[in-house]
Formats: structure tokens, C-alpha cells, sequence
């Protein structure tokens, strides 16, 4: 595995681990309905994306290509927290 696929890897880890124990510990604003179905949809739509992805279909072969999309990655990451 690619050391920057392996840092992103473990970066969605860390992040998805930081969103649930904050979602975990936060007051809920707005009772069940239509959002928990569609947090269901969006996690099985997470598990789709990452069952295609995983056949590297996708692949970049760009050292600039993938220092652009690393750049990008942080960036949402960053803004996400």
C-alpha cells in the first residue's frame, strides 16, 4: 500500500472516531423522523462507495495529481473539525 493512501486511511479513521465520540456526547437539537433514515441511507451508501473504491478503479498515477487531492483532503478535514 501507497504511503499516502495509508495516511489517509488512517486520517478518515481518527476523524470518524472524533465525529462519533462528539456525536455521542452532544445534546440532540432535533428529535428522529426522516434524519434517521437518512443517516441509515448514508451509511450504507458510505459501505458502496468504499466496495467500489476498493477495486482501485480510481486510481492516480500523478505525483502532482495526488498532492493536489492530498492538499484538498487536509483541507476538508480541517474544515469538518
Amino acid at each position: 500500500m501507497h504511503p499516502l493512501e495509508l495516511a489517509i486511511g488512517w486520517a478518515w479513521i481518527v476523524f470518524w472516531i472524533y465525529w462519533l465520540a462528539s456525536a455521542a456526547t452532544s445534546k440532540e437539537s432535533v428529535s428522529g423522523g426522516w434524519r434517521t433514515r437518512l443517516t441509515g441511507v448514508s451509511a450504507v451508501g458510505v459501505f458502496v462507495i468504499a466496495g467500489v473504491l476498493r477495486g482501485r478503479s480510481l486510481a492516480v498515477h500523478s505525483v502532482i495529481v495526488a498532492a493536489i487531492g492530498a492538499l484538498l483532503f487536509a483541507c476538508g478535514i480541517a474544515l469538518a473539525v
